[in-house]
């Protein structure tokens, strides 16, 4: 059956496609991706891994199409880490959203207001 596996470090990220017999555990696939010969550093022993964003047991069966994912520890902690913008000034997709927003209850009040022709005037035939 065809897996993939895949890990990642900031400069380097790696996914390779690979067969493996039908009895397979995520160790089994691991070791024979090679992926710990191109990074010694990988240590499953208190390393995490994953199959589809789930944490397995390195016994864990695997199945046709899984992707093994190993995970390397959190460096630093979001809640106190400030977010990075590639742009000054903010968040371009909150401020893209915030216009939509605003552009939008623009439009709903003019189509509310008394100068408005089609919708607070009655039809001809009202009675």
């Amino acid at each position: 059956m065809q897996i993939g596996v895949a890990y990642s470090e900031p400069g380097q990220q790696i996914w390779l496609n690979i067969e493996v017999p039908d009895a397979s555990t995520v160790a089994d696939g691991i070791e024979r991706s090679g992926i710990l010969k191109q990074f010694p550093h990988i240590d499953l022993t208190t390393q995490k891994v994953g199959v589809f964003g789930k944490l397995v047991k390195l016994d864990a069966a695997l199945k046709p199409g899984d992707r093994v994912e190993i995970y390397r520890a959190i460096i630093a902690d979001p809640a106190t880490v400030p977010r990075r913008d590639s742009r000054p000034g903010g968040f371009p997709c909150l401020k893209i959203l915030a216009a939509s927003s605003t552009m939008a209850g623009i439009f709903a009040v003019a189509r509310a207001s008394p100068a408005s022709n089609t919708l607070n005037r009655k039809p001809k035939n009202y009675q």
